[in-house]
């Protein structure tokens, strides 16, 4: 089973995350979803937000900062806004 390149693409500029909302609207099915689960390729991190298993670039410690802002960012649905220390990882500080 091959990973969907247009969800990888969104993926990358998150950390390596994606939504089930970005999925639909790229036209991945939640079937297609469960599928990328299920043969291990996805995981399901929290309701809604699956990591994509794309790889840290640069700085581990940097990645995992960003990553873990990233995942409160999306899990907290399409109105959160990112405060503080999360929004300073994200902007590479």
């Amino acid at each position: 089973m091959r990973q969907p390149e247009s969800a990888l693409r969104v993926a990358r500029g998150q950390a390596g995350l994606i939504t089930t909302a970005q999925c639909a609207r790229l036209g991945i099915s939640e079937l297609r979803i469960a599928n990328l689960v299920r043969s291990g390729l996805w995981h399901r991190l929290v309701r809604g937000v699956y990591d994509c298993g794309e790889p840290a670039v640069g700085d581990l410690h940097d990645h995992q900062r960003r990553r873990a802002a990233w995942l409160g960012l999306l899990g907290a649905g399409p109105d959160a806004i990112a405060v503080g220390m999360c929004a300073l990882a994200l902007h590479g500080v």
